[in-house]
């Protein structure tokens, strides 16, 4: 076997990623991770950088995990490639990807296993492209990584459990959250309690977040929505609705920093460039992939594990990694299906039961489809082109009617994040006039899947190796 050739090749460190890497390996098979982070651990284990030297010699939750994670890593002899971004990913399963000195290193491998987790979804309001505003998960990766505030006083809004994360986290930092906006009602939450139970250490987990901002006096405005952010002398001036009892009333707030998230949306670009079947999923208002219990997709041999798959949270994608590796195990020999059963049905078995919070957290992640009524015709929702709400609906006016021939006509979903932070704002408009996500689509994913140096796409030529056509006859 060459050195670029691997039984199994995963993409993504995280608890899916690693879990699918440990558990084929410890069947004999030879895998290689990759992942463009500096450590594992993904986004929810992600530590601290190496150069931070903590305050504590009590190591956090995140560095035990992570630290786990790299030493199941070594004691498997799993080849790792860190700080490699995947660029391309062909149909023979050919992995391309470029590390930090940006250069590219191709691999191939019989097996290919997806773990590339999620991006945040943040639905546009008036204001949202402003300094000051920024992402949950941006937050989170500023608290975690780089131990820096947001803001001397931060609003945090969205919906979801990451609101209680990104708020607790800045308050025990010792910033100051000025208010909760949350999409969802208190109903919405205590009708969540029950399924919740399933996992009684992410629940008391929870606890401790809400704990962290009762006990700071930090107002939670529920059943609320951001209407609007208007920059007002060095500070950020937010207008909330408030729908209750029926009312809705506005309620303006100052702060210097905004927060924001609308849930999460599984990351399948790779899966869509190979063709992988999609649907979508009402529930979540998120496009998942088509997979098998052993979270093979429609592709031969191509595997989906941990919210790339659907969102169910760090713990659940775990199980889902172990499933996978093993199931790919099995494809390629290296276990009969009288162990592969004897393994999976024990996981399943867990599996299903922490499913139950993952999905109870899922949904209230998701936001409303009338949300997007918040915005305007001058609301910018493809921030990388500057593409308006107007421009898009003028697009539809005259005959667009799928979300690739949108983007055509005005750009939109071209710019450096390719779609990702624009394609659910754009899809959910166009589907106010059209009537269906599934009518709308998804944008078509092509190489690079992340944005590169053409070097690294074309490599060293001379002229005279460009192919000369014969001239057509008169």
């Amino acid at each position: 076997m060459q050195k670029n050739d691997y039984d199994i090749v995963v993409i993504g460190a995280g608890p899916a990623g690693i879990a699918a890497a440990v558990s084929s390996a410890s069947n004999g098979a030879k895998v290689l991770v990759v992942d463009s982070n500096i450590d594992t651990g993904g986004q929810v284990y992600k530590p601290p950088p190496r150069t931070y030297k903590r305050l504590t010699k009590i190591p956090s939750k995140e560095v035990k995990i992570q630290k786990s994670f790299s030493k199941l890593i070594e004691k498997n002899e799993i080849d790792i490639a860190l700080e490699h971004t995947v660029w391309q990913v062909n149909h023979g399963f050919k992995v391309y990807a470029y590390n930090n000195n940006n250069s590219t290193i191709v691999w191939k491998c019989k097996v290919l296993i997806v773990a590339t987790g999620t991006y945040e979804r943040i639905i546009p309001f008036q204001g949202w492209t402003l300094p000051g505003v920024i992402g949950l998960a941006a937050s989170t990766t500023l608290l975690k990584s780089h131990r820096v505030l947001p803001g001397k006083n931060t609003i945090v809004a969205g919906c979801g459990p990451l609101l209680a994360v990104v708020a607790s986290g800045i308050i025990k930092a010792g910033g100051k959250v000025g208010a909760v906006i949350d999409l969802n009602s208190s109903l919405d939450w205590l009708s969540s309690i029950t399924p919740m139970l399933s996992n009684p250490s992410n629940l008391f987990e929870g606890i401790g977040w809400l704990k962290n901002i009762i006990f700071a006096k930090t107002p939670i405005y529920f059943n609320s929505a951001i209407e609007s952010v208007i920059k007002k002398d060095n500070d950020l001036e937010i207008t909330l609705v408030q729908n209750k009892s029926k009312k809705n009333r506005k309620i303006k707030l100052i702060a210097d920093s905004l927060c924001v998230g609308h849930g999460l949306i599984p990351s399948v670009d790779i899966s869509k460039s190979l063709d992988a079947e999609l649907y979508f999923e009402n529930s979540s208002s998120n496009w998942r992939p088509k997979i098998n219990k052993y979270f093979q997709s429609s592709v031969e041999k191509l595997y989906i594990v941990g919210d790339g798959s659907g969102i169910s949270g760090a713990i659940p994608a775990y199980e889902k990694g172990l499933i996978a590796g093993n199931a790919s195990s099995h494809e390629l020999k290296y276990i009969n299906k009288d162990r592969l059963d004897l393994i999976t049905n024990k996981i399943f078995s867990r599996l299903k039961k922490l499913e139950k919070f993952g999905k109870s957290m899922a949904k209230l992640m998701t936001p409303p489809p009338q949300i997007i009524k918040n915005t305007t015709k001058d609301t910018i929702v493809c921030r990388c082109e500057d593409i308006k709400r107007g421009e898009i609906e003028e697009a539809i006016k005259y005959g667009a009617r799928e979300i690739n021939q949108l983007k055509s006509w005005t750009r939109c979903g071209m710019g450096p994040c390719q779609g990702r932070t624009c394609e659910d704002a754009i899809a959910r408009i166009m589907s106010e006039h059209i009537g269906s996500r599934e009518k709308v689509g998804t944008f078509t994913r092509r190489f690079p899947l992340k944005p590169i140096l053409m070097d690294d796409v074309v490599g060293e030529f001379e002229y005279d190796d460009i192919i000369k056509v014969e001239e057509a006859p008169l």
